[in-house]
């Protein structure tokens, strides 16, 4: 049985050949994100805290408005279920921006978590689609599923700035990955159909 995932020459060639036409805007997007990881390492208590802040803020307005759409569909199956749901959205929110450390400490395990699996999954992407400079894809994967198991080695005393670290540790490879494709790219593809 053939492997369906492997790419042929012509996929390969085009998706070089459309890496080539937008190599600037890969670089420029490169740059500011390595700049952004660069800015979250120094600022990593920040970082951290506009973190919790952030999930706060969104799962109360997202509990808010699973509320008001429980409410409109009033004689729908799932009232009872959607109007707990926007009130445990909601809550959850409240008591992250009311506990912002502990929520830290929380989330830095969830983080580890997503470090962890977005690690493994860059990984499996470089081996089985390798594309242009895939080693720094690889590269990119491993320093991710690093940090996840830094974090959690490193958890609880650590958790109020390893978020806003470790954000930024991933923003910077994820740039310089970038970078080093957008070099690769500027030259032109060489065809081999």
């Amino acid at each position: 049985m053939a492997n369906n995932l492997k790419p042929t020459p012509y996929d390969t060639y085009f998706g070089e050949r459309r890496l080539h036409e937008h190599w600037v805007s890969f670089l420029v997007f490169g740059i500011l994100l390595a700049l952004l990881g660069v800015l979250a390492i120094f600022g990593a208590n920040f970082v951290t805290l506009a973190t919790i802040f952030f999930f706060g803020t969104l799962l109360i307005v997202s509990g808010i408005l699973e509320i008001l759409a429980s409410f409109w569909s009033r004689k729908w199956p799932g009232f009872g279920l959607s109007l707990l749901s926007g009130v445990f959205y909601t809550t959850v929110g409240i008591l992250m921006l009311s506990y912002p450390i502990d929520s830290a400490l929380a989330l830095s395990l969830l983080f580890a978590a997503f470090f962890a699996v977005s690690g493994i999954f860059k990984i499996l992407f470089s081996l089985t689609a390798p594309v242009m400079q895939w080693g720094w894809a690889l590269l990119s994967g491993v320093v991710s599923l690093a940090l996840g198991i830094i974090i959690w080695a490193n958890w609880p005393p650590a958790g109020l700035f390893l978020i806003g670290l470790l954000i930024g540790i991933d923003l910077l490879f994820i740039g310089l990955h970038l970078v080093m494709l957008s070099l690769a790219a500027k030259k032109e593809p060489i065809v081999k159909l």
